[in-house]
């Protein structure tokens, strides 16, 4: 086997070593959000709905410059206790 087919394609946007995540989100984008409160006893009888008149729309971008992208082994004990502790 040659060693070039061992290395895996390079796509374009991306570098060796370097990790790039896009994440959209979207709030209440069909616009259903609403609130009904009830009050319902022998001497009142009460109902309240509330449409909520927004939609937002969150874009997040993360980038890491330099180092590895590779993460450190996770070796934290759980079970060990804080300084001070008895």
């Amino acid at each position: 086997m040659r060693a070039a087919e061992n290395v895996a394609p390079w796509v374009p946007g991306t570098s060796p070593g370097k990790a790039e995540v896009a994440v959209v989100t979207a709030q209440d984008p069909f616009g259903l959000s609403r609130r009904t409160n009830v009050i319902d006893t022998p001497t009142l009888v009460d109902v309240q709905e509330r449409k909520f008149r927004y939609t937002a729309v969150f874009v997040g971008l993360s980038y890491t410059f330099g180092g590895s992208s590779k993460r450190a082994a996770n070796n934290f004990d759980f079970g060990a206790k804080a300084p001070g502790d008895q």
